[in-house]
């Protein structure tokens, strides 16, 4: 064949990325919300960052810090939890920053991750060493529906979009998938 093509297929060419923008994260902490604004943590707030317009809004934290965050898109929410010590989540509406729910995240030192099911209905939360747990709140009642001991700090947990009776529970080189049968602790 000729220079430049397999099995004679030609091959794909590669178009140039251009950085349009760049902008210090946490590591690992940062979601669209929308089509154009994407949400950050920087100390203690989240900032909400346009990519057109090139402008920023932030969102400011209480307690000491924000140690993660959760998006409900359909629900247009967001939600964060604190670094304090016996930390707290907070969930606001994402057009007005109107807090709309606070409450105790279960945990003695830290919350990990977060993660709203497709519908908004769940709120899971996990939480570091000592606690190493995974807590599923209905969110319209603010309580524990469901909860489950984990084996490692997990970095991120995601609700399958299909089927909200299955998490996935992610940390470093390692992933656990959870469903029902597993989130067995009736709170």
């Amino acid at each position: 064949g000729r220079l430049g093509q397999r099995g004679g297929a030609p091959e794909p060419t590669m178009a140039p990325l251009q950085v349009e923008s760049v902008f210090g994260i946490v590591p690992g902490q940062a979601e669209y919300v929308n089509s154009t604004n994407v949400a950050t943590i920087v100390g203690n707030a989240l900032r909400f960052y346009d990519v057109k317009e090139g402008k920023s809004r932030f969102l400011w934290g209480e307690g000491s810090g924000i140690s993660c965050f959760a998006v409900c898109r359909s629900g247009r929410l967001i939600a964060y939890a604190t670094k304090d010590l016996s930390p707290t989540i907070y969930v606001h509406e994402l057009s007005s920053y109107k807090k709309v729910a606070e409450m105790s995240a279960s945990a003695q030192v830290g919350v990990t991750a977060m993660a709203f099911t497709r519908d908004g209905k769940w709120l899971a939360v996990a939480t570091s060493v000592p606690d190493l747990v995974l807590t599923v709140y209905d969110f319209a009642s603010k309580e524990p529906v469901v909860a489950c001991d984990l084996e490692f700090e997990p970095s991120s947990v995601m609700f399958n979009p299909f089927n909200p009776h299955e998490i996935l529970v992610n940390a470093d080189r390692k992933s656990t998938r959870l469903n029902s049968s597993h989130l067995c602790n009736l709170v």
